[in-house]
């Protein structure tokens, strides 16, 4: 409120990075939550790794077995356009591919994109 007397608009025509930035400044939030207060709120390509995104990102062969959030993050975000209405669209299936089928015990037999998935192949 103080930095931007409540207009979010100036936040939102800073470049991506100094946004987040500024966002995790802010007490109690951290790398997810800026992501997605970007994606969501403020309509800015912005992809929110959290563990379900995670999961399948590595799984599914997109971003290393070894890779941390920052990686999975780079790696899915090089592979996207600036296109806001694609980052929410891939946030929202790999979320959903984590929650029902990719979960800690996979239901490989039952998910919809086992014949591209890294994972079930091995």
């Amino acid at each position: 409120l103080k930095r931007y007397q409540g207009n979010l608009e100036k936040l939102k025509q800073k470049p991506i990075e100094v946004a987040r930035k500024e966002i995790m400044e802010l007490p109690g939030i951290g790398p997810k939550s800026a992501d997605c207060f970007l994606e969501l709120g403020l309509g800015m390509p912005s992809l929110a790794v959290d563990i379900n995104v995670f999961r399948t990102t590595k799984r599914l062969g997109f971003a290393s077995v070894s890779a941390d959030r920052a990686e999975v993050k780079k790696n899915l975000e090089s592979l996207l356009p600036k296109d806001i209405e694609i980052y929410r669209a891939v946030h929202t299936y790999l979320l959903a591919l984590g929650k029902y089928y990719c979960k800690a015990r996979p239901k490989c037999d039952k998910c919809p994109v086992s014949q591209w998935c890294r994972y079930f192949k091995e």
